[in-house]
Parts: structure tokens; sequence; C-alpha cells
């Protein structure tokens, strides 16, 4: 799993400021990929439950990436404004327009085993961009203080 080098942003809450986590990611790393975003959510303020449900979002993510997405994806992690935030994107076929009109903006109508419920019951934040070119997944969850050092 290659990580990316910290690299600082001015723009806005959900754009990245410091980069935690920069990797492309397939079958064979879900399990890699699932431990460090779990070793990084703690170490970014998120503990007990809200470590364990953001990892389960990502986790749902990545597989949903690898199963229905073309097989490989990207993911970026990353904290701003007392949140943690990740970015997954694919270069799928994109979702079908009626998942899509199920996700409006009231929250998603889908039944409640999908992947886009268990993710957006997670996180505190999600955000979807999709289109034939692939899907962007845009998670966050409120983080409490950083650990002192």
């Amino acid at each position: 799993m290659d990580t990316a080098r910290p690299v600082t942003s001015a723009g806005g809450p959900q754009s990245p400021g410091r980069v935690l986590m920069a990797c492309w990611f397939g079958r064979a790393l879900l399990g890699p990929v699932r431990e460090q975003i779990r070793a990084l959510a703690v170490g970014q303020g998120l503990h007990d439950d809200q470590s364990h449900r953001f990892v389960l979002a990502v986790h749902e993510a990545v597989t949903n990436v690898v199963r229905h997405g073309g097989g490989h994806g990207q993911l970026l992690l990353w904290r701003r404004a007392g949140h943690v935030w990740c970015e997954i994107s694919d270069h799928g076929p994109g979702f079908p327009a009626t998942v899509l009109s199920a996700a409006e903006v009231t929250g998603l109508a889908v039944p409640a085993w999908s992947g886009l419920q268990i993710i957006q019951r997670a996180c505190t934040g999600l955000d979807i961009t999709t289109d034939s070119t692939g899907t962007r997944l845009l998670l966050s969850h409120r983080a409490g203080p950083l650990p002192a050092p």
C-alpha cells in the first residue's frame, strides 16, 4: 500500500489539509486498507463507537468499489475543520439513476442492507458524485480532540 507525503491545501473544509493516507486499492488490499484506516481514525480523535462506525463505512465503500466500480479505486484520508474526511473514487460505470433518485436530500430511501445506507448511517456526512466515468464518495465523521503527543 502506497501512502502519500503530507500535503497542505488552503481550500474549504472539504479540501485536504494534511493528507494522512493516499493509496490505490484492489481486492488484495482490502484488509490492509481497513487496518490502516482504523489506526489513523483512532489517531485522529475517533474513539470506540466512532472509529468502528467510520472504519465500517470506509470498508463498505472500498469493498463496493472492488465489487461494482471496476475492481480498484483510490482513497484519500485527511483531517480538517474538526472532521476526519475520506474520499473514495473509482472509474467504474457510476450508479444507476434509480439508486441516485433514492438518495435525495432527505436521505437514502434504499433498503437498510444496502452499502449506501450502511455508509450514511455510520458517518456524520456523505456526499456522492457519480456519472458514466466513475463515482466519488466523500465521507466525514466529527472528530474529537487530537491525542496529546
